[in-house]
């Protein structure tokens, strides 16, 4: 009983000492549990500001290809404005010269300017009005050219 005793008493004497370490472990998980509080709160933040800059990308490539379709379709309004004007130069021209002409066909110039008209749209009334042309002329040309 005394050996038994005796083993207690060594055993008890490190209780102290084993109770204090476990203490101090304690002490320092709860430390490194604000740090890790912080480290989490931080990430969450960081994912956040992830998700906006995602957001922000996405928004800017609709705003790419919106430009980029903008782009496309004034190019092609460009080029139909460089044809009309390229067109109406063509018929002031030939106004001129139409002017004095009395008789005989109508100019390639002509044709092509009633070609290209009637394949703008207009009319057989306003190609006549802009080309001065007669209405039979105009009928004619729009018969013997091929529509393309």
């Amino acid at each position: 009983m005394e050996k038994n005793i005796g083993s207690l008493e060594d055993r008890t004497a490190e209780v102290p000492k084993k109770l204090e370490d476990v203490s101090h472990r304690i002490m320092q998980l709860a430390d490194n549990k604000e740090k890790v509080d912080q480290a989490i709160e931080q990430m969450e933040q960081m994912d956040a500001i992830l998700k906006d800059a995602e957001e922000r990308a996405e928004r800017m490539q609709k705003a790419r290809e919106w430009l980029a379709k903008t782009e496309t379709r004034l190019e092609e309004i460009n080029a139909q404005a460089k044809e009309q004007v390229k067109l109406l130069g063509t018929l002031l021209k030939e106004g001129g010269k139409d002017a004095g002409r009395q008789e005989g066909a109508p100019s390639m110039g002509a044709r092509d300017v009633v070609t290209r008209l009637a394949h703008q749209g207009w009319s057989v009334d306003e190609i006549v009005r802009a080309t001065k042309l007669s209405k039979g002329e105009v009928e004619l040309i729009l018969e013997i050219i091929p529509r393309k």
